[in-house]
C-alpha cells in the first residue's frame, strides 16, 4: 500500500464525512489516489471507502429512521381506526338507504290549524284565572271568619 508517494490521514469524528471529503478532493485533483483505509481496526478497500463516502450523513440517516418509525406508528393508528371508520360508513349507508326507501309505516296526521297559534297568548288567560282563583277563595274565607262562619 505504501509503494510510491503516500500520505496518511488520521481522522477523528465522522468517518463518512472524512471519506466524502477525500473522495471530492480526489475528483478535483486526479493525482490523489485513495489506496486503502482503516476503520475501527478493520482494513478497507478502495471500493469500501467509496461505499462509505456514498452514505448519507449521520443526521440524515437518523431523520430517515425517525420517519420510518413514525410511518409505522401512523400505519398502526390507521389499522386500529379502520373498524371504527368502517362502522361509521355502514351506518351512514343504512341511513341513506332508509331515506331513499321512505317511511315504512304511514302515519295519520291531524289537520293543522290555518292560523298560527301563539302559545304565550293561549296560556295567558289560564294563568290569569289561576292567579285570581286563590285570591277570591281567601276573600270568601275571610268573610266567613268575620261573620263567625254562621249566617243565621
Amino acid at each position: 500500500m505504501f509503494s510510491g508517494p503516500s500520505a496518511i490521514a488520521f481522522i477523528t469524528g465522522d468517518p463518512v464525512g472524512a471519506a466524502k471529503g477525500l473522495r471530492d478532493f480526489a475528483k478535483a485533483n486526479p493525482l490523489l489516489v485513495i489506496k486503502a483505509g482503516v476503520l475501527d481496526g478493520k482494513a478497507l478497500t478502495t471500493e469500501e471507502i467509496t461505499k462509505l463516502a456514498d452514505l448519507e450523513s449521520r443526521e440524515v440517516l437518523l431523520a430517515k429512521l425517525a420517519g420510518a418509525m413514525q410511518a409505522s406508528l401512523t400505519n398502526a393508528v390507521n389499522l386500529f381506526a379502520a373498524p371504527l371508520s368502517q362502522t361509521a360508513r355502514v351506518i351512514d349507508a343504512l341511513r341513506v338507504k332508509r331515506e331513499a326507501e321512505g317511511p315504512a309505516v304511514t302515519s295519520v296526521t291531524a289537520e293543522a290549524p290555518t292560523e298560527p297559534v301563539d302559545a304565550a297568548a293561549q296560556d295567558a288567560p289560564v294563568a290569569q284565572d289561576a292567579a285570581q282563583a286563590p285570591a277570591e277563595a281567601v276573600v270568601e274565607n275571610t268573610e266567613d271568619v268575620a261573620t263567625g262562619g254562621d249566617e243565621s
